[in-house]
């Protein structure tokens, strides 16, 4: 009975079919999730935004909530000591955070509450978070020192070894 059904209406079953798919996307639950922030004011999408197209490759960017913003960076160098790799890891660290003061509007990064910036590597991880005016005052800092000091002074990190 069933199988005469689906072949008296086989454009209803794909329709069907297709929706089905359509709802197993990863894909779209982060459009609707989008969609529904829309017309809200975010100043995490407005600084997003302006990231975007001058981020690097290996960047992730991810804005739960309006006030939050995700940096997922993969590190892919390869070093036998766990050492230089921490120590190449924390570089990258802070070349992240003065690229986010660096690529975004420094006003609407001061109002911004919170800046995640996860380092990934198959051997560690490094969670840091920070506040974006903290992060805004690092595009006038030049020197290295003046940034190791500020970032020592405003980041809370945590590491995690896999």
């Amino acid at each position: 009975m069933l199988w005469k059904n689906t072949l008296k209406y086989p454009v209803l079953m794909i329709g069907i079919i297709l929706f089905g798919l359509y709802l197993c996307d990863p894909n779209t639950e982060r459009f609707w999730r989008n969609h529904k922030r829309r017309f809200i004011p975010s100043t995490c999408d407005a600084v997003m935004d302006r990231i975007i197209p001058k981020a690097l490759v290996n960047w992730e960017l991810d804005c739960p909530g309006t006030q939050n913003l995700f940096i997922t960076v993969t590190h892919d160098k390869a070093d036998r000591n766990i050492n230089l790799l921490r120590q190449d890891m924390y570089k990258e660290l802070a070349n992240t955070y003065v690229n986010i003061s660096r690529f975004s509007n420094p006003e609407t990064l001061k109002n911004l509450r919170f800046v995640n910036v996860i380092i990934v590597h198959p051997k560690l991880k490094i969670h840091s978070k920070t506040d974006g005016q903290a992060v805004t005052e690092l595009r006038f800092k030049k020197a290295r020192k003046e940034i190791a000091k500020h970032l020592k002074l405003t980041v809370k990190v945590k590491e995690i070894s896999e």
